[in-house]
């Protein structure tokens, strides 16, 4: 995979670099360049401002710039056209994850290396630049303790291979994660038991997300194989290089691509079970949300029926309170006739006798007049009270 502008930042001018160690296995054949910076694993070391090489990944606009910064750094800048079209090159980058070593959620982190391969056609030599390299001096130690490259491009495989070491690991880890997700889901029950909300489908989301990033990785990885097994049959065209090497170079991609393959299926078959988690989700939250609002309405029911007794209760109690009312004026009416008379019977009652015939019959036709009056005002009221 070409490095892309995305990928990569502008390298500042005058910006000196200089690589870990340099193993040179034959001065005639290869010689090989490290940058890699040795950092805290408590840190990031794409974030060390000594590592060389993630300021080399970080600092190339363009893959033509960064083949001018790795060319500057192989010592092949300047050179004239005739040399250039005397030797092959490639250069690509590889994204991968690796173990960081934080205390973090997440216990991975994405990385990414680089390689440039320069090879001359005339004289057989090979000079290698690798950046950020999984394994790093380790790697390129093993390179040099069993040097038996048969075809100018094994280098590319064993790089390669060992940046895919951890898919596995990584893609176990992804699918326990899942696993996690589907335990939850996993054996009938009310809706509200569950324990579901909508954080738990971010969960989800954020491993779709990594999976969909692996996803894309792998395929990348698989495009770069493929260009580095097309390069590798173009130099066993040009150098006439012997069928048998040529075969096992091309068996050793094809092994390697397989393992991808299997990687990227995986990947495939994680990212489908995940839409179905999600979908269970979706269907078991649009479940709950649909019997909260059936509870609602019973509630709000009950509700309405509570206010309406209460109503019915208030209104009785209004009817009562106007029954009583009613009572009491006429109560307080006939108090109002009846404390004058008895004053007037008592104040007859202490007068003599020659005079209280005569008061008595006084009496009695204004008892009969106010007795008529109030009984008229009594019939009035009541009316008054029905309409």
């Amino acid at each position: 995979m070409a490095l892309a502008r995305e990928d990569v930042l502008r390298v500042p001018p005058g910006l000196a670099l200089e690589p870990s160690e340099i193993f040179v296995v034959d001065e005639e054949k290869c010689r090989i360049k490290i940058f890699e910076s040795e950092s805290d694993p408590e840190t990031d070391p794409e974030n060390d401002p000594s590592n060389h090489g993630a300021t080399m990944l970080k600092q190339a606009s363009s893959r033509e710039e960064m083949e001018k910064l790795l060319r500057r750094v192989c010592g092949h800048e300047g050179s004239d056209k005739a040399a250039e079209y005397e030797a092959a090159e490639l250069c690509y980058n590889v994204r991968h994850f690796e173990l960081h070593g934080r205390q973090l959620e997440d216990p991975w982190s994405c990385r990414q290396s680089a390689i440039y391969h320069k090879y001359e056609l005339l004289n057989g030599k090979s000079n290698w630049i690798i950046i950020q390299h999984a394994q790093g001096l380790d790697f390129a130690r093993q390179i040099i303790d069993s040097y038996e490259l048969s075809h100018p491009m094994d280098l590319h495989i064993r790089f390669i291979s060992v940046l895919s070491e951890n898919w596995r690991q990584y893609l176990d880890y992804l699918a326990g994660r899942l696993k996690d997700c589907n335990d939850g889901i996993a054996i009938c029950k009310p809706y509200d038991q569950y324990g579901i909300d909508f954080s738990s489908k971010q969960k989800v989301h954020t491993l779709r997300s990594k999976l969909h990033y692996t996803y894309l990785i792998i395929t990348n990885s698989l495009n770069t194989l493929e260009k580095v097994d097309a390069h590798g049959t173009a130099i066993s065209q040009m150098l006439d290089i012997s069928v048998s090497v040529h075969t096992t170079f091309r068996r050793q991609v094809s092994n390697l691509a397989g393992e991808l393959q299997n990687y990227l299926q995986i990947t495939r078959r994680l990212l489908q079970s995940s839409d179905d988690t999600r979908r269970m989700y979706d269907d078991i939250l649009q479940a709950r949300g649909q019997e909260l609002i059936y509870h609602n309405g019973l509630t709000l029911a009950n509700i309405a029926q509570a206010q309406s007794a209460e109503t019915k209760i208030m209104v009785a109690l209004a009817d009562k309170t106007r029954k009583d009312s009613r009572s009491m004026r006429i109560v307080t009416f006939i108090a109002m006739i009846y404390l004058p008379a008895n004053l007037v019977m008592v104040s007859i009652k202490s007068k003599p006798a020659e005079t209280r015939s005569r008061a008595w019959l006084q009496l009695q036709k204004r008892v009969v007049m106010l007795t008529m009056i109030f009984l008229a005002i009594v019939v009035l009221q009541y009316e008054f009270d029905m309409v």
